[in-house]
């Protein structure tokens, strides 16, 4: 088989799998993903900042947040085509340049152009994606790449290798900070592959001292950035006492492993998982991949900081598990085919991760359906809402383990209120140091678990922080509660507050009431 085939069996293969896992996104107008509203708004709000309702409420922290990749592309595409486009556009590139990073990765490493690649579409779809983190899902890909870039230029041409590599590790910094540093163990790891750790002597020392020393000078920029960042942060209140707290113990991570595909159900997760880890196997044995040395202090790295970070730093959630992720994009970037001239039209492993693919898009389908229908539900209701209204969103009823397992596209649906009638959603993502919007309002910039819906958690939030919680929703015009059946079971102030606002529709689960302190109210709606 000449290489033109073999190129063509190969791209094939990666359309034919990413026309599969696109599908569902082009099905619905809002993909059904966790955080993606609230994404959508603060984008929208940051694209009409000069209308008077958003110029009143909220302005913009022109300091360089490591969150930005998102929201860059929002601000440029939005300016020729309608948002929800370019939500779905962010979101197919992201997966894109995931698949075809780790293809490029590969090829730096083992030389040629491979089938091993393939293996990673099912897990291009896992937590980060189920959840909607938009710029590190992108950000990811764009590591890839950049390794690739790293990984593919001689040492000899080192100006310009790490002149690429600078642009490559500024851009990730502003695109997503953990995607940053999982281009950085690469980069550590790489530097490694030269020297026998055996036989360390030292002029190996010296050789490696030097070696780190020049190929860290792609970092400058951004380490300058994030001083201006954090200098700009640092009167901002941190979270260093729960960060510690979630901590856990080396064999309690094991059960984060099934982050890797995520579908919201951890039965459903565990299964498609070992059916991928089955024909990541069957891969191995029937295709006879090797692996390629070259990668393996990075994988190493990634492994061990899997074990040993904590689960959340600072106000971010989930740490452990994306450099785990970093690490199995390594790894099979690092998997080189048999040295026989031709490869199967039809392996066996790339029909079985087809088949994969295919039941992820099935199972987003069904869930997306379910949001799609409460999106519907909740824009009829949101047709009784003044323009430019202040809203407190809140759910009760349900839990956000239930939402993530039947539906995560329903968590932050609230935040579409910003879009279908410019109003201000108390829920939306604004926290100092991870998002370029701000409230000017202290009492909704500071006000704790802002982005958290559920009711029962809301009233013991306040009180913790010293904060009235039934003050706080007066300030607001309207509330929507969303499945309402158990409301007040949990919590007296929960029912004491819902219960003395004046019942104005109820639509499906949905239910709006107008606040009846007008003159609280007032304290926040005081509008242009």
């Amino acid at each position: 088989m000449d290489e033109a085939n073999r190129k063509g069996i190969i791209v094939g293969w990666a359309v034919a799998l990413s026309l599969i896992a696109f599908l569902p996104i082009f099905l619905f107008q809002y993909p059904g993903l966790q955080d993606y509203p609230n994404h959508l708004a603060r984008a929208y709000i940051l694209q009409n900042l000069d209308h008077p309702i958003f110029k009143h409420y909220f302005s913009v922290d022109y300091s360089p947040v490591p969150n930005l990749g998102w929201d860059l592309f929002a601000l440029s595409a939005g300016r020729f085509m309608p948002l929800e486009y370019a939500g779905k556009i962010f979101v197919v590139l992201s997966c894109v340049v995931t698949f075809s990073g780790c293809f490029a990765l590969n090829k730096a490493i083992v030389g040629r152009w491979t089938l091993a690649p393939l293996l990673i579409f099912p897990f291009v779809f896992n937590t980060g994606f189920n959840k909607g983190f938009l710029s590190f899902n992108f950000g990811i890909g764009v590591a890839l790449w950049a390794a690739a870039w790293w990984a593919s230029l001689d040492e000899n041409r080192w100006r310009a290798r790490l002149l690429g590599a600078t642009l490559f590790s500024t851009g990730l910094y502003l695109i997503h900070f953990y995607a940053w540093a999982c281009y950085g163990i690469f980069v550590l790891g790489w530097s490694f592959r030269k020297e026998n750790l055996g036989t360390w002597n030292f002029n190996s020392i010296k050789r490696l001292l030097g070696r780190l020393t020049r190929d860290g000078l792609q970092a400058l920029p951004s380490a300058l950035l994030a001083l201006l960042w954090l200098n700009h942060t640092r009167s901002e209140k941190t979270s260093s006492v729960e960060t510690f707290r979630s901590f856990q113990p080396p064999y309690s991570r094991i059960s984060d492993l099934d982050r890797l595909i995520d579908l919201g159900t951890p039965f459903i997760n565990d299964v498609l998982l070992v059916l991928a880890c089955i024909a990541f196997f069957l891969a191995i044995y029937l295709s006879r991949f090797r692996y390629k040395p070259g990668a393996t202090i990075a994988i190493l790295l990634c492994i061990l900081l899997f074990f040993v970070l904590p689960s959340k730093i600072e106000e971010t959630n989930f740490v452990t598990w994306r450099i785990m992720l970093a690490g199995l994009f390594f790894l099979v970037a690092s998997l080189d085919s048999s040295k026989e001239p031709g490869i199967t039209p039809f392996p066996s492993f790339a029909i079985m991760i087809a088949l994969i693919t295919a039941s992820i898009s099935v199972l987003h389908v069904q869930q997306w359906t379910i949001a799609r229908d409460s999106q519907t539900t909740l824009f009829r209701l949101l047709e009784a809402v003044p323009e430019g209204s202040s809203v407190f969103f809140v759910r009760d009823g349900t839990t956000d383990k239930e939402l993530g397992t039947r539906a995560a596209g329903l968590y932050h649906i609230g935040a579409f209120a910003v879009l279908q009638r410019h109003a201000i959603v108390q829920s939306l993502f604004t926290f100092a140091g991870q998002q370029p919007l701000r409230y000017k309002h202290l009492e909704l910039q500071n006000a704790p678990e802002r982005s958290n819906t559920f009711l029962p958690n809301l009233p013991p939030a306040f009180r913790a922080a010293g904060l009235n919680f039934r003050d706080h929703v007066g300030k607001f015009d309207y509330v929507i509660v969303h499945d309402d059946r158990f409301l007040g079971a949990k919590d007296d102030t929960s029912g004491e507050t819902i219960g003395k606002l004046n019942s104005v529709s109820a639509i499906g689960p949905f239910r709006l009431y107008k606040t009846t302190d007008t003159n609280a109210a007032s304290k926040l709606s005081n509008k242009p």
